[in-house]
């Protein structure tokens, strides 16, 4: 594989040219309404093509734009690999998008293998969405100088997993450190095989959704798993919003900053995908 990962979703998934991507990106963060804010911690965003979920990505973005980290660590879902423990880091030591190179912490990610939390293979990352579609959100929203840490998470981890990977992945935190988990949220419909319901689609949508972030703003990483469990609620990054509310210290806020579901965009409610975007902050002592 080449040294730098190249970019299969410009053109498709969003914008080749560097100038139309830039002017979306910067568009949707400035039409948000949201502002920078202080000591975010980490944020949750969609990673759908961009015409569905690209301005509710842009929403958590803006309250960390002109910001500066040391490195961003992606938690990112799998959608073509079975994934059975641990993560999977590349070996590349970048991408490359229409808005230029992303570099990637080679010395974390080798040390997360020395660590046996991962293993490195190119062909996972460069065929996997989750993770690329939010380096050109970084590269417009964040100040020049940071590396990425893009981690694939396993698939249906155990808890003893969860806890394990947790721990590791708090030994990542310098203290100029974002965490980004990239995750869409409910995928309702026959293709997802996922239909817990056939009226009111949109409001029971929202509805489940608004179950989950509530345990997300509590901070509450055992719920959150139960309910996953319970609901059968098809949140395609749970596992990396799982580990993020295991490491989050006690003083930490947590703020919505965007929704929408695809169904009303489309005006088919046979399938949707829904989307949400949040921010985590830590609290100041008053």
């Amino acid at each position: 594989m080449s040294e730098i990962l190249s970019s299969p979703f410009a053109g498709t998934w969003y914008p080749a040219d560097h100038d139309e991507l830039r002017s979306s990106i910067v568009s949707w963060m400035e039409e948000s309404g949201n502002t920078p804010e202080d000591h975010v911690l980490a944020v949750v965003m969609p990673h759908a093509g961009y015409a569905y979920s690209g301005s509710t990505a842009a929403s958590a973005m803006a309250c960390v734009r002109g910001k500066a980290f040391d490195r961003i660590v992606i938690l990112a879902p799998s959608h073509r690999v079975y994934i059975e423990r641990g993560f999977v880091v590349p070996e590349a030591t970048g991408a490359e998008t229409p808005l230029g190179r992303v570099d990637f912490d080679t010395d974390a990610l080798d040390f997360l293998v020395r660590a046996g939390a991962a293993v490195k293979s190119d062909r996972i990352h460069l065929n996997e969405h989750s993770a690329q579609l939010e380096y050109p959100f970084l590269q417009c929203a964040l100040e020049q100088g940071f590396k990425v840490i893009p981690l694939i998470c396993c698939s249906f981890p155990s808890a003893e997993e969860r806890e394990r990977l947790a721990g590791i992945l708090r030994t990542l935190d310098n203290g100029k450190t974002l965490f980004a988990v990239s995750s869409d949220f409910t995928h309702y419909g026959k293709c997802f095989d996922y239909i817990p319901f056939q009226d009111n689609i949109s409001e029971n949508l929202m509805s489940l959704d608004t179950g989950a972030y509530a345990l997300m703003e509590k901070r509450d990483f055992s719920d959150f798993d139960q309910y996953i469990a319970k609901t059968g609620a098809t949140i395609c990054g749970e596992t990396g919003i799982s580990l993020l509310l295991r490491i989050l210290p006690e003083n930490t806020s947590c703020r919505k900053t965007g929704y929408a579901q695809s169904g009303s965009m489309t005006g088919s409610w046979s399938e949707s995908v829904t989307y949400l975007s949040c921010v985590f902050s830590r609290r100041s002592e008053s």
